[in-house]
């Protein structure tokens, strides 16, 4: 029952039919083996998801702790889990879980989503006040999009609240040197 429970859930998944979906992944997280943690882990982050869908925050919290405790460093589980915790204004949490995906998965991921991943970084550093870890974050994230607009605004308003004024005028002018005539 266990693989045509689970093409099922892939069918669902498919059309968007999320109560469907929870329903076969609480049952299949029931019957899952405590002996195979990667299967249970990737049962537990699918049901996460499919919370999330509904809007079952508080089952989707669960799902995806449960998920991290069996295995921490699994890019979907990470990816979600972070996006979760940033989407709550978690900074803290959020912070610890896109790092541990650059550092576990940079190779992985596609440019465009370590970048977002580090503009990320960089906003949850900003908002938990560690201005040097932001403005290596958003250092980190310039290096991959030179001429990104909000890395730079970012890094020029933490230069400010630094008091290191050098370091502004130059993020300043590289602003400037991206806006039309």
């Amino acid at each position: 029952q266990g693989p045509a429970n689970e093409r099922l859930v892939d069918i669902y998944v498919r059309r968007a039919r999320w109560p469907e979906v929870e329903g076969l992944l609480d049952v299949a997280v029931r019957r899952a083996d405590a002996a195979d943690p990667d299967r249970s882990a990737d049962l537990q982050t699918r049901l996460g998801v499919a919370c999330l869908e509904l809007g079952k925050t508080d089952k989707a919290l669960v799902a995806l702790e449960a998920a991290y405790r069996l295995r921490p460093e699994l890019l979907p589980l990470l990816r979600t889990y972070a996006d979760f915790r940033f989407g709550r204004g978690e900074w803290k949490e959020a912070a610890e879980l896109y790092g541990s995906m650059v550092r576990l998965h940079r190779p992985a991921l596609l440019a465009s989503e370590t970048l977002d991943v580090l503009l990320r970084i960089g906003r949850c550093q900003t908002e938990l006040r560690n201005v040097d870890a932001a403005i290596e974050a958003y250092r980190e994230a310039k290096v991959l999009d030179p001429k990104h607009r909000a890395a730079g605004e970012a890094l020029a308003s933490l230069q400010a609240e630094r008091g290191d004024w050098s370091a502004w005028v130059l993020e300043r002018e590289q602003l400037a040197a991206l806006a039309g005539p």
